[in-house]
């Protein structure tokens, strides 16, 4: 992205923030550190998804943001669009305090299923909203597609040496009969299991570890490791336990704070271009 356009999307979502001195405010230079190390869309709305007619007003013109945080975020624009920079997050601008992709001003579609790295603030703006910001870790991940179909079928962290030959595409996995997961996240083709699943969306596990063992070896295609439709594919994974959280003091949610969840701690399905099936799922408990 041009860095002018990008230093001008910044200020329309944090050149207007209520802050003190710029070189004394900690919070705020930890936000500017942050998102000179984050990949942004050329559509704003891919930031921030609120718009309000009112910040087309001249008291939210750039020429009324402070000269000293104009400089900062010219900075931050031109550290994040450099040719050698390497971004590690993507950024969104909450406006809410709770985090759900229920409410478009909470969590953008592009981050179900992610898990939020750190979050900045929450910063008051000039109009008296406030704003939170997320960070999400980029996670270079591994393709396997199936031959004719346009999206992975897989993404998965593996053990086995990476080739990234472009930062927006998957990196390049040489291509071997079975591959190892260490811990971290897989994510599966939602049309693997449900035909009608809308087209590029995925069903995202936490996993400790697991192996995808692969009934032919792959090739690569244009770039893309690649099965055929006829190839099995076994995936054996060992699920994470998530972490449930929660404010013990609130007078809310105690129920739920009260319950007990334990999901299967092992998941083995296989597929093919013509269909999956689940092979193994462990117990699970739950005491509500």
């Amino acid at each position: 992205m041009d860095p002018n356009k990008l230093q001008a999307m910044l200020g329309n979502v944090s050149g207007h923030l209520k802050i003190g001195v710029l070189r004394d405010d900690h919070q705020l230079q930890s936000l500017h550190r942050s998102l000179a190390r984050s990949l942004f869309a050329e559509d704003v709305q891919q930031l921030k998804t609120s718009s309000f007619t009112f910040e087309n007003s001249d008291l939210f013109s750039p020429q009324q943001i402070p000269a000293d945080l104009s400089d900062a975020l010219r900075s931050v624009a031109e550290q994040s669009t450099a040719p050698a920079a390497e971004p590690e997050f993507r950024a969104f601008v909450r406006e809410l305090p709770v985090r759900t992709t229920q409410l478009p001003a909470s969590a953008p579609l592009w981050s179900a299923g992610a898990a939020v790295d750190h979050t900045i603030g929450p910063f008051t703006n000039k109009d008296g909203r406030q704003f939170w910001f997320d960070f999400f870790r980029i996670e270079k991940l591994a393709a396997l597609y199936i031959q004719g179909q346009p999206d992975p079928a897989l993404l998965f962290k593996t053990t086995r040496r990476l080739q990234f030959i472009d930062p927006m595409l998957p990196p390049i996995l040489d291509p071997a009969p079975s591959y190892n997961l260490p811990a971290g996240s897989i994510w599966i083709n939602s049309r693997i299991f449900a035909a009608n699943a809308p087209a590029a969306t995925f069903i995202g596990l936490t996993i400790a570890g697991g192996t995808i063992k692969l009934g032919a070896p792959p090739q690569l295609i244009n770039g893309r490791l690649t099965i055929a439709p006829g190839t099995v594919v076994t995936a054996q994974l060992r699920l994470q336990q998530p972490v449930v959280g929660g404010d013990t003091t609130s007078p809310y949610g105690a129920d739920a704070r009260a319950a007990t969840l334990q999901l299967p701690g092992r998941l083995s399905f296989h597929f093919s271009g013509q269909g999956a099936q689940l092979d193994e799922i462990s117990s699970a408990r739950w005491n509500v």
